[in-house]
């Protein structure tokens, strides 16, 4: 966030000098400064460690349910459902609570329900999204069936704001319906998976740099609605290490050169990613002098956006994965969306 609020400072800055003042110096060093943190060390050589996930189930892999089954899913909570009030670690919180004989083929609610989202009474307010879900199966003796209970809890929010005033309330039912998925086969790929579309630049080490296809498209969107992973070749999750693994080995083996990488993503101009690949341990003095320059045509022009891109390039986004590069897929999730009206109960 702070890198995108200073390249807003630079391209939305209206003085029309042809020399930086003092404020705008100032705003360039940090620029500079930053990049230099965030980006000098992406492609100085490490030594990965990570661990590999055994019959791992790929997001695509995972069951998903059609509109018929939604359907089913929306009745039977209908009918056995409703909304009372409840206080969460001393905050108000409204829970859903439904009890119903075990059905479509002792398939657990848990694992078709993705959310739950509250539906506010003004449409100005946010949903808010479950914080919990969590089910049991008790045997009922008298019957000798089983039986499902089953709740949602949404916490730390004003009840008021979703209770209308005939005591009901609205909520999103959210089923997975489909996991599209390509898998990165060489650099200049166009791959498109839903709404998303973008070009393969290149795997390097343990990353995969993409471009970004339709930049109309809300950022931050693109990137929660995109996943990445890295497989060997026995279809295996290649995992980052938990931070006790980390703890454990930096201990028996202290080092900088170990690289403990999650899976992460992050944004970087072209002009960067150029610059350090091709000279990974540049000094902060030298890349200072290379990048200082091409800042001051971006603050002097008249026309700061269009500048910004022709001294710096496209903006790519990495994907990082613990280990070097296999197996990479990329996926994305279609979800179906149930409306659904709950009585909202007082005891």
């Amino acid at each position: 966030m702070k890198a995108i609020t200073l390249i807003i400072l630079l391209i939305t800055s209206q003085i029309k000098a042809q020399k930086m003042n003092v404020i705008e110096a100032k705003e360039a060093n940090n620029l500079i400064e930053y990049w230099y943190l965030e980006y000098s060390n992406i492609f100085k050589a490490k030594s990965h460690l990570s661990k590999t996930v055994l019959d791992y189930l790929a997001p695509w892999e995972q069951t998903v349910y059609s509109t018929e089954d939604a359907e089913k899913w929306l009745a039977l909570l209908g009918k056995n459902s409703y909304v009372k009030e409840v206080t969460h670690f001393g905050k108000k919180g409204l829970k859903l609570l439904s009890k119903f004989e075990k059905p479509l083929g002792n398939i657990n609610i848990r694992d078709v329900i993705v959310s739950f989202e509250l539906i506010p009474q003004v449409t100005q307010l946010e949903f808010k999204t479950n914080n919990d879900l969590n089910s049991s199966f008790l045997t009922t003796n008298n019957q000798n069936n089983t039986e499902c209970h089953f709740s949602a809890g949404f916490y730390d929010i004003s009840p008021s704001q979703f209770i209308s005033k005939d005591n009901f309330v609205k909520l999103n039912m959210v089923l997975l319906n489909e996991v599209p998925f390509k898998k990165v086969t060489k650099n200049g790929q166009i791959i498109s998976l839903g709404e998303q579309r973008f070009k393969i630049i290149e795997t390097v080490d343990n990353m995969v740099v993409i471009l970004n296809l339709e930049p109309k498209s809300n950022k931050s969107n693109f990137l929660e609605n995109l996943n990445m992973i890295n497989l060997d070749n026995q279809g295996n999750k290649i995992q980052s290490l938990s931070p006790s693994e980390i703890l454990k080995i930096k201990a028996d083996k202290p080092t900088d050169s170990l690289s403990y990488t999650p899976y992460a993503t992050k944004t970087i101009v072209e002009y960067n990613y150029k610059v350090f690949k091709n000279n990974p341990n540049l000094s902060f003095n030298e890349y200072q002098k290379q990048i200082l320059p091409k800042l001051q045509k971006v603050m002097t022009s008249g026309h700061k956006q269009s500048t910004f891109k022709n001294e710096f390039g496209e903006v790519y986004t990495i994907f990082f994965t613990p280990n070097t590069i296999e197996n990479a897929y990329f996926n994305t999730y279609k979800y179906i969306t149930k409306a659904l009206k709950l009585p909202f109960k007082t005891n």
